[in-house]
């Protein structure tokens, strides 16, 4: 029912928006039980970035979901890891169009601001996989570099 809720995000985007609050909830909640569900969302998440369509809004909402589900599975999320960060950095290059409006300056800060928060997220996430692994540790700085 969550992941139809984040599917409908271009019909429905408030359904979308409770759908990925609903994942933030269950996240902080189930924390490494999360991962029998995680790829799934974490699909729908990334869907949810990436579409041009839907408002910058639910993208926020997509990105704190994506941001949580990091945390709670922490290693785990390593596979999504690469597709994720591929959202982030498009959703950070769609911040970088010039603002017609000070509401459209307004919710482009708030997005850059969503965007370094999923991105702490994951880093914080993968921090276990990254002290045992010499390798995955540079491709995580990498990811550091690129976005700075």
């Amino acid at each position: 029912m969550i992941v139809a809720g984040i599917q409908a995000g271009e019909s429905d985007e408030n359904s979308c928006r409770f759908a990925c609050g609903l994942v933030s909830d269950l996240s902080n909640y189930l924390e490494k039980n999360m991962i029998n569900y995680a790829s799934n969302f974490i699909d729908g998440l990334n869907m949810v970035i990436r579409n041009m369509i839907l408002s910058a809004e639910t993208k926020l909402h997509a990105m704190i979901a994506l941001g949580d589900l990091c945390l709670a599975i922490e290693e785990h999320f390593q596979q999504h890891l690469v597709d994720s960060m591929n959202c982030l950095f498009f959703a950070a290059e769609s911040t970088l169009l010039i603002p017609n409006t000070a509401e459209e300056d307004e919710t482009s800060n708030r997005l850059r601001d969503a965007i370094i928060d999923a991105f702490i997220s994951m880093i914080h996430g993968m921090q276990p996989v990254a002290e045992s692994n010499q390798a995955f540790l540079k491709t995580l700085s990498g990811y550091v570099v690129h976005m700075l």
